[in-house]
């Protein structure tokens, strides 16, 4: 009595519920009740097993692309390059190759070349070059000439300045102090520099100058003349003794491309 009260009660839940199984033949019977209770039978929708997943789909339309993002931080530059002239790629009115040579600065034979500059007054004193002006020179960031120098123990004591002339030329143009020409593109000065002896000698103390260039006058240009004179300094305290031009640089960016 207890299992037909049992199957009454599932047959109306699964007719009330689900009225698509109506259709089928339901067990009527105590053994079929039996397998559906063990798991033999089932109920379709209501606890047979999964059947096999259908195909997928068709992908829908791409959505609308969003709003950018914020721009980030500027990287930093990496580029920096630097060209040089060393003191045998100078000359001045009076020589062709350096005008001083050091051979016992490291205490073994060695031949260090540089050029004299002694004295602010002294009318052999400009140091000349040339050099071809990058074509990779972005013109639009910072360009610095470096002068490099250094100097002897002479128990002396003082500053010096330096004043710094150059031109920049492109192919077909003419250069010098008669128009069309119009002289030198940049005339700059240093400012006044101490200069300190060297604890021991015959050691020598190495030091450096850093003069901005106007990139954009380099803008187009392929050539540029350089001359370097050392000049009074501006509070009357120069150096007494000479300081030695050994190296130019020229520190600038690259582009891009």
């Amino acid at each position: 009595m207890k299992r037909v009260i049992s199957l009454l009660l599932l047959t109306n839940i699964a007719y009330g519920d689900y009225p698509e199984i109506s259709a089928q033949r339901l067990p009527d019977n105590n053994s079929s009740l039996k397998e559906y209770q063990s798991g033999s039978y089932c109920f379709p929708r209501f606890d047979c097993p999964r059947g096999k997943r259908g195909k997928h789909g068709k992908r829908g339309k791409t959505g609308a692309t969003g709003a950018t993002g914020a721009t980030g931080p500027i990287a930093p530059f990496n580029l920096r390059d630097e060209l040089f002239i060393n003191a045998l790629m100078m000359t001045n009115t009076i020589a062709g190759t350096p005008d001083t040579f050091f051979t016992d600065v490291y205490g073994t034979p060695t031949i260090l070349s540089a050029w004299g500059l002694t004295s602010p007054f002294d009318v052999n004193n400009p140091i000349g070059t040339q050099f071809v002006i990058p074509s990779t020179l972005d013109t639009t960031q910072p360009v610095v000439l470096v002068i490099h120098c250094f100097n002897v123990r002479l128990e002396a004591f003082g500053e010096v300045r330096f004043q710094v002339q150059i031109d920049y030329k492109g192919d077909g143009q003419e250069f010098g102090a008669n128009p069309p020409a119009n002289g030198y593109s940049e005339t700059l000065f240093t400012g006044n520099i101490p200069v300190i002896d060297p604890v021991n000698p015959p050691n020598a103390r190495y030091f450096m100058v850093t003069v901005p260039l106007n990139g954009a006058l380099m803008a187009g240009k392929t050539w540029s003349e350089l001359v370097l004179s050392r000049v009074a300094t501006t509070d009357d305290n120069d150096y007494q003794g000479p300081v030695f031009l050994t190296a130019f640089s020229i520190q600038y960016t690259k582009t891009m491309s």
